[in-house]
């Protein structure tokens, strides 16, 4: 194998190791203590344009702003909704998010 094409084989490989990562940065989900799922929501307030994420139950309807509490209305991130996660691994978005990849 030619010397610079097995380094950046070596490379992919570290780029691509993800068990430094607690699972929930991968897999989009959080497990609180009692056993109950929370999902990845990404959201883009359209009073304050604060971006973040949020961890929300299922049932969720709406999430409030980190900065300045405006409350936005949660939608499924995929047009095929929920199991289906976006491009950027989110099962849910709220204000102004949309990954202009799937839509």
């Amino acid at each position: 194998m030619i010397e610079g094409l097995q380094e950046t084989e070596e490379l992919k490989e570290v780029y691509n190791a993800v068990d430094d990562q607690p699972e929930w940065v991968r897999t989009g989900i959080k497990i609180d203590p009692d056993g109950r799922k929370r999902y990845r929501c990404r959201y883009h307030c359209y009073i304050c344009n604060q971006k973040g994420t949020h961890y929300i139950y299922k049932a969720s309807t709406e999430i409030k702003c980190q900065s300045c509490r405006m409350p936005m209305p949660v939608k499924a991130a995929h047009p095929d909704g929920f199991p289906n996660r976006d491009a950027m691994g989110n099962f849910y978005r709220a204000g102004e998010y949309q990954d202009w990849k799937i839509h």
